[in-house]
Order: structure tokens, then sequence, then C-alpha cells
């Protein structure tokens, strides 16, 4: 029911979308000639209809069979990088150039899977194009400024720079191939690494990213995402854009969040803790110590 009623106010809200103007530049390698960059053609196709008109100077997708042709073409676009291979998936590097350039270099093919919807790369690129938009939207294109310490007042909890990507990228891609979010969704939840700490924290120690690694003190992707889910089930996917864009304003998250949905963080928190072990998440047993995940 929550990932559902989630679904339907994204739905809605990108319905309303449609004649929106679209401010953006996709290149394809036209060697490319298989499923997957049909697949990231439609979702990229997609997030620019949703979300391009968020970019003051345009958003920009280059999509190569050759990290060489990436480049080159990134770099004639407003992007001088030098590397684009991040090996994010198998047969998928890419670059992330903020505020407003995504690179991918496509060496495998891959069909898509409503059952299986992170294997083919189109919830990937949604992903990591909806960072760009976050950048936008909270007016610091050059970074995003995310919770690094404990106790820290302001910046972006990971859970919620991370969570609503998640959300973004798994909803875009089911929709630009007229599918169910819903039908993969346990799946959705299952490319966490390993470990018994995964998922088995309060929302709270979702929090922070210090150093080096996505689990690093913890791991916020799926608490994110379904966190997410319950945000924009309750107030709507525009109120969570909303968190964004007042964040631009006063640099707080807290104020900025409380402000738009109408309750504190803590009281979310809260009310989130106490459902989630009936909308697909472990029960809390562990519990951050400064910076070191213990056992309860």
């Amino acid at each position: 029911m929550l990932s559902d009623q989630a679904q339907r106010n994204f739905v809605s809200w990108a319905q309303a979308r449609v004649g929106t103007s679209i401010n953006h530049i996709q290149l394809i390698d036209p060697s490319l000639q298989n499923n997957r960059i049909s697949i990231l053609k439609k979702v990229d196709d997609l997030g620019a209809q949703l979300f391009s008109s968020f970019f003051q100077q345009g958003s920009k997708t280059v999509i190569g069979a050759t990290e060489g042709w990436t480049i080159d073409q990134l770099t004639k676009n407003g992007w001088a990088t030098n590397k684009c291979s991040d090996p994010y998936m198998p047969g998928v590097a890419l670059c992330l150039g903020m505020p407003s350039h995504q690179g991918y270099v496509i060496t495998g093919d891959s069909t898509y899977d409503a059952s299986d919807p992170g294997k083919d790369g189109g919830a990937l690129l949604a992903h990591e194009y909806f960072h760009l938009v976050q950048a936008n939207i909270a007016k610091n294109p050059l970074r995003i400024e995310v919770r690094s310490e404990p106790g820290a007042l302001t910046g972006i909890p990971v859970w919620f720079l991370e969570g609503t990507a998640e959300f973004v990228g798994y909803s875009v891609g089911a929709l630009a191939q007229n599918a169910s979010y819903w039908v993969g969704r346990s799946r959705m939840l299952s490319y966490s690494p390993p470990g018994e700490s995964t998922n088995r924290n309060a929302i709270s120690d979702y929090e922070l990213r210090t150093c080096c690694g996505n689990g690093m003190p913890t791991y916020s992707y799926n608490i994110g995402q379904v966190a997410t889910e319950y945000l924009v089930a309750s107030i709507g996917f525009q109120k969570m854009l909303d968190i964004w864009a007042d964040y631009a304003n006063t640099r707080n998250f807290e104020k900025s969040f409380e402000s738009v949905t109408g309750i504190s963080k803590a009281t979310f928190y809260e009310r989130f803790d106490q459902v989630r072990t009936k909308v697909g998440l472990p029960a809390i047993s562990w519990k951050l110590d400064g910076l070191v995940n213990r056992k309860i």
C-alpha cells in the first residue's frame, strides 16, 4: 500500500509535467545498437521531460561505446573531463559532472526485466541524473552538502540524498518501460552489500557519509528509498522536491524539512521506525556508537 500510494503520487506529478519545456542535450554513439541502449534512451528521454527544466543551463547526457568517444563529446559540450570509467555495473561505466553533465560507456547488453529492474542500467541513469537535479534545485550546483560528522545540523542526510535518487531512479525506470515499480520492489531492496547491520539501524543512523565508500559508516540506500516512499505517499512528490528547494534558502535540512512537511525531522524518524517492519525492512538491532556500528 505504501509503495503503491507513493507511485500514484509520483505518476500523477509526472503526468502533469507533460508539455513542460525540455532543456536537454542527448548524444548517443551511433555504433551502439542493442537492447540496453534502447532502454537507456527511453529513461533519459523521460528524465529530461520531467526534470530538465530545473537546469538553468540545460542538462547533457552522453552515451558512448568507448570512453574516448564519451569524453570527446562531453568536452565538446562543456565538460572537459579526462576520465569516464567508474565501473557501476557489468557493461556500464559512468562519470558525473556537476552541475549538468553525465557520461556513460556501454560495453555490454542487457534486457529490461520488471522483476529485476536494476540490471539494465536504466534505473542507474535516472538515479545519477537526479543527483544533478538535486544540486540544481538546491542551488548549490558544484556539490551537494552532505552530512559527514555526528551532530551536524546542516547539510543533507545521506538517506535523503541517496534515497530520493533511488526512488526516482526505479520510478522513472519503470515508468519509461510502462512497467510496475511494485513488481521489482523486493529486488530493489536486495542490492545492498552483505552484512548484518545493513538496514538494521534506526533511520537516524543513516545520516552520515564519512569517506571512501557508500557504507561508511552505514549503507543508506535501501532505508532512504523506503523513507522516500513514506514521504511521497504522505505529502506527494512535489513536496519532496520542495524540501530541496527550501534548502536552497535555509541551508538547514531540519528547518526545510519541517517547513515543507509540517512535522519535525525527529517526529518523522519516530513514525518511520514504528512502521519499518511493515514496509519490508527488518527490526532495529544495530546502533551507531560514534562512527562504529555495534549490535544492540
